[in-house]
């Protein structure tokens, strides 16, 4: 129970600190959880829930992951007919086309693929389509939007393509509305991308003849505790006690203890703490946080110049 290593120790502990059994017959037993469970997320979400003058982008919840970028699908021709939300290929997509682009040639309207089974030559629109009727089409299917992994909260910095043709591989974050629009959108390599809604992201290019791989740093969401004995916290071994203080302080507030203001001065100055040790990891890296620094082989001399991110 001291070591506050696992879910279970700090469970104990707080049933301990409120002077209830810990062996499952507590009349809190079941609640334990979810107090820790409320700690938790007061803590990883920046701690200003708990004390208003803490917000912190923890260092401890940062992952990166991943997008592979489909190349766009021009193969064959597409029969449309307007007034139709159908269109049919003259080759079938061996792959889901749900919710990609599409736009044929000669025609301005780009529509979104509302509906396609893999293996299947039959497009659903998201609309009905608004050209005239042609048989032997030309056309363009492509993808433009993303979902982010899957315990993404945010993105923390520019996504990279290890391309040095795309100014050194940065993607930034710009708002929707500075987005191209649709029937604007061309092929190559993206340098722009807007959140299309919390777990979406929309970029300004579509890959054309090759997949992109493209890298990003997130802020991640940490799953729900669960009353394990081999579980650990995300929050660093040495700061979990903070959890179990939290969670006693909404404890013993509920059972109307006194003891609830001793430790949630003390939960206070944990989370104080861990700010202040976060801050200084923070600024004890160089002035390139939260920038994309070039190859320094490919930089004419004296001309460098950090430019910071703004999401």
């Amino acid at each position: 129970m001291a070591n506050f290593k696992y879910t279970s120790d700090i469970i104990a502990y707080i049933l301990f600190k409120a002077g209830e059994k810990i062996d499952g017959t507590s009349d809190y037993d079941s609640k334990a959880l979810e107090y820790v469970n409320a700690a938790y997320r007061k803590i990883w979400t920046g701690g200003s829930e708990f004390d208003v003058d803490i917000n912190e982008d923890w260092t401890w919840l940062r992952a990166r992951s991943t997008f592979t970028l489909q190349t766009a699908i021009t193969t064959g021709t597409v029969s449309v007919t307007n007034d139709s939300v159908t269109a049919t290929l003259s080759a079938a997509q061996a792959v889901d086309m749900d919710d990609r682009y599409f736009k044929v040639d000669g025609h301005e309207d780009v529509f979104r693929v509302s509906a396609h089974t893999a293996s299947s030559d039959t497009l659903t629109l998201d609309s009905v389509y608004t050209g005239s009727t042609d048989a032997t089409a030309s056309y363009t299917l492509f993808k433009l939007d993303y979902t982010l992994a899957s315990d993404a909260i945010e993105i923390l910095a520019p996504m990279i393509v290890n391309r040095v043709n795309n100014n050194e591989g940065r993607i930034d974050g710009i708002s929707l509305n500075k987005l191209p629009p649709l029937q604007n959108i061309g092929g190559g390599i993206p340098n722009k991308f807007a959140y299309v809604d919390d777990t979406t992201i929309m970029f300004n290019k579509y890959a054309v003849d090759e997949l992109v791989r493209v890298n990003y740093w997130y802020k991640k969401r940490p799953a729900d505790l669960t009353d394990s004995g081999s579980e650990e916290p995300e929050v660093p071994l040495r700061y979990r006690h903070i959890i179990g203080n939290i969670a006693l302080f909404d404890l013993l507030m509920d059972m109307n203890d006194d003891r609830s203001e001793t430790y949630g001065l003390a939960a206070k100055q944990g989370l104080l703490s861990m700010s202040r040790e976060n801050q200084a990891r923070i600024s004890m890296m160089d002035g390139t946080y939260g920038a994309i620094v070039p190859r320094w082989d490919l930089l004419a001399p004296l001309d460098y110049e950090v430019e910071s991110y703004q999401s």
